[in-house]
């Protein structure tokens, strides 16, 4: 973990870029200033953060400019928390030292360290899941830069499989849907899907900003998941979208009243 370099920002309402905290190679930093953020950054190959992807790093790149980014790989411990705890109703930084007082102001420092005790929990929860979810997040994600550098982390060899894929879904998703058509043109977005439906109950929702940086992900789900093909060859539409068979297995009733 010390050859990580994990940063967080705090912006004013100005956006104007006002704090600065990072941890790499067993120091720490909180500062105002960047001469040393800067430093750490050029250093590091992999940065880390809470949402980085979307917040830190273009915040950065506006002040520090583009090329010292060059090379760099990114986790991002927000975009896999639902990945990885889809049953959590939401994903923000749980912030210890706010609970006493809420309005205390951001300690970037203190989410830095937040978040690395965040990316070990995330690296534990993969490890522990099956070889069969391991290979199909693998399979749907290693191609993307947003996702692909947490792979290496984890410290063991994938071999992606549509096979472990297609396993997985089935009789979860409509029999007539086409997996090897989604995993080429939405494979973020059936990812997140995917770790939704592992949940036995049905209770957990896709967090509101995974549809807007995703916004093709409620759809996706909307149409694998609720719309009845009504083909009785089709274990997933025939017992959970059918009305007939919901009737008997909620009420007892095989059929509905007729009324001439």
């Amino acid at each position: 973990m010390d050859n990580i370099l994990f940063l967080d920002i705090e912006v004013n309402r100005k956006g104007k870029i006002v704090d600065y905290g990072a941890l790499f190679n067993g120091q720490e930093l909180h500062e105002s200033h960047t001469t040393k953020l800067e430093q750490w950054i050029i250093e590091s190959k992999i940065i880390c953060g809470h949402n980085i992807i979307a917040h830190d790093i273009p915040e950065l790149k506006k002040q520090l400019g583009q090329d010292i980014f060059n090379g760099k790989e990114y986790i991002d411990t927000l975009l896999w928390s639902p990945l990885l705890f889809p049953e959590n109703p939401y994903h923000k930084l749980v912030k210890g030292y706010k609970i006493v007082n809420e309005s205390e102001a951001n300690n970037p420092l203190s989410d830095c360290k937040l978040t690395r005790d965040l990316l070990i929990d995330e690296l534990n929860k993969f490890k522990n899941l099956s070889d069969d979810l391991q290979s199909a997040l693998f399979f749907l994600l290693n191609d993307s830069i947003q996702f692909n550098c947490f792979f290496d982390l984890v410290g063991e060899s994938f071999e992606g499989k549509i096979e472990a894929l297609n396993q997985l879904l089935e009789s979860k998703i409509c029999s007539s849907i086409s997996i090897a058509s989604l995993t080429e043109n939405h494979p973020i977005e059936l990812a997140y899907a995917l770790s939704l439906f592992q949940l036995d109950g049905e209770e957990s929702i896709l967090p509101s900003w995974v549809k807007f940086s995703f916004p093709k992900s409620e759809e996706l789900i909307e149409n694998i998941r609720f719309n009845s093909c009504e083909k009785d060859s089709c274990s997933h539409c025939s017992e959970k979208l059918n009305p007939r068979t919901s009737l008997l297995n909620f009420f007892g009733y095989d059929n509905f009243r007729k009324f001439k």
